[in-house]
């Protein structure tokens, strides 16, 4: 689940869709839907194409982005 209570995260969104669109996918994560879809059409994140400029993505497409946007934080010396 990408939301945790508290959060600011939308969740009038039905998190049990098989795929979501780019702006549906924006406001579950903490990504905005032009990156998403920039760095779609490069190839750099997980998604699903139908023909050349429709994307679409999995919940298992955005637990993936979110892990490769997640940056440990290491404490100081």
């Amino acid at each position: 689940m990408l939301s945790s209570p508290g959060s600011d995260i939308p969740t009038d969104i039905p998190t049990d869709r098989l795929l979501y669109t780019p702006q549906e996918a924006a406001e579950l994560t903490s990504f905005t839907r032009d990156w998403l879809v920039r760095a779609a059409s490069r190839g750099e994140i997980p998604h699903r194409r139908y023909g050349k400029r429709l994307f679409r993505f999995a919940q298992e497409d955005l637990e993936a982005i979110k892990e490769m946007g997640a940056c440990p934080v290491e404490p100081r010396p």
